[in-house]
């Protein structure tokens, strides 16, 4: 919006052209129960990105393994990123567990001023059905770019062989049984998505 208010012309040809949001909803796991952190202790809870015991910020010693890859979510044998795991390691996790498939649940179109959202954002409800019975504890979420010509470029799971800057978000419900959706394979429901010019 500002781009287009105070420096493109009006004939301007804007890259990227749109962008698309998809999301989808998974069960908890090992990594997801985890980033809810302690429930008692204390106020500062330390991080950590691999194996090491040092938090990621201060270096301190101990902390929650938090994943920077989806991938690391989800039991995938073919998967680069294991983090906090040597190749020996016996694997005692419990994984994440896709409870819906993916959907388009927000797009944006940059290519006019007129075609771009209200600061205020939007609002939109996608039906979704379950295709696994479990709990619903989070929304993994992740956008594409139509870069013109063809050229799409995703940060969706897997889909390029490499990433390491832009990678996937997973928003989580809440540290307790409340926060969570009980769903039922074959079971409809509706995901509500929100946006406005600074989050989503």
């Amino acid at each position: 919006r500002d781009a287009w208010e105070r420096h493109l012309a009006a004939d301007a040809i804007v890259v990227p052209k749109m962008a698309r949001i998809y999301a989808q909803v998974v069960e908890g796991g090992h990594y997801i129960n985890n980033i809810h952190g302690p429930i008692h202790g204390p106020s500062n809870v330390a991080l950590r990105t691999s194996g090491s015991d040092k938090d990621v910020f201060l270096g301190s010693a101990g902390g929650i393994l938090l994943p920077i890859h989806a991938e690391s979510l989800f039991k995938c044998n073919n998967s680069l990123f294991k983090l906090g795991e040597a190749p020996g390691d016996k694997d005692t996790k419990s994984y994440s567990t896709a409870l819906s498939e993916s959907a388009m649940v927000m797009d944006f179109d940059f290519t006019s001023k007129e075609l771009i959202p209200p600061p205020e954002g939007r609002t939109r409800e996608v039906d979704l059905t379950c295709i696994k019975s479990g709990l619903g504890q989070a929304v993994l979420f992740w956008w594409e770019l139509d870069l013109g010509d063809g050229q799409i470029y995703s940060t969706q799971e897997g889909k390029a062989p490499w990433q390491d800057h832009w990678q996937q978000c997973l928003y989580v419900f809440g540290p307790t049984t409340n926060d969570t959706l009980p769903l039922t394979e074959g079971e409809n429901f509706t995901l509500i998505a929100k946006h406005d010019d600074t989050s989503i």
